[in-house]
């Protein structure tokens, strides 16, 4: 599936904060966030991966996420 800029969508995986990023939450699996762009390999034009603002997270701004780790919030 596709996702478009503006898209609200839910995490698939838990995300988890990085140690040099103590504020930052761990995120779990289902989360909302917010598609910002999508990313397309050059030669074959596939999105690679997409840009989501998730609600949960402390900084703001987007994590990349594969198209395999997100779904369409219904």
């Amino acid at each position: 599936m596709a996702f478009t800029p503006g898209q609200r969508v839910r995490t698939l995986i838990d995300l988890h904060s990085a140690p040099w990023d103590p504020e930052q939450p761990d995120i779990p699996a289902g989360s909302l966030g917010t598609i910002e762009r999508s990313y397309s390999d050059p030669i074959t034009g596939n999105t690679i991966s997409y840009a989501v603002l998730l609600d949960a997270s402390v900084a703001r701004h987007a994590a990349a996420m594969r198209p395999d780790t997100i779904e369409a919030d219904q």
